[in-house]
């Protein structure tokens, strides 16, 4: 049943073609939950520049920011990042860290055609 609620989800609401449920994507997807530090918030005119060196930085390693979004509630920002493997995540995030602008805290993201191979690859006595 939840494979249906998933796949009329996904037909009742429709994702960019970037998306994280594109079936072409073959980097891994990371969704990036950023909270201001003090430090941020007080220097808050410059982080749409500090996003864009952030963006560049993230393209010479091999990473592409995908969206990122400005939210109200616990996180301040939401970003999708793809990055060829968790190393090069790791690295790139613990820089950014180190800037002392934000806080992190990382969800790995699988795709919908990720999530299914996932799920139809447990043993029948699992379900």
């Amino acid at each position: 049943m939840q494979a249906g609620r998933l796949r009329s989800n996904r037909r009742r609401y429709a994702l960019p073609a970037h998306s994280i449920a594109n079936k072409e994507n073959t980097m891994p997807t990371y969704i990036a939950l950023l909270k201001w530090t003090e430090k941020g918030i007080s220097a808050i005119k410059g982080s749409p520049g500090r996003l864009d060196a952030g963006r560049q930085a993230f393209k010479k390693a091999g990473m592409e920011i995908k969206e990122t979004y400005s939210t109200m509630g616990r996180y301040d920002l939401v970003c999708v990042i793809e990055a060829p493997d968790d190393e090069t995540y790791a690295k790139a995030m613990l820089s950014l860290g180190a800037q002392g602008n934000v806080s992190t805290e990382t969800l790995k993201a699988f795709s919908e055609d990720q999530f299914r191979k996932i799920v139809d690859s447990l043993p029948d006595d699992n379900l």
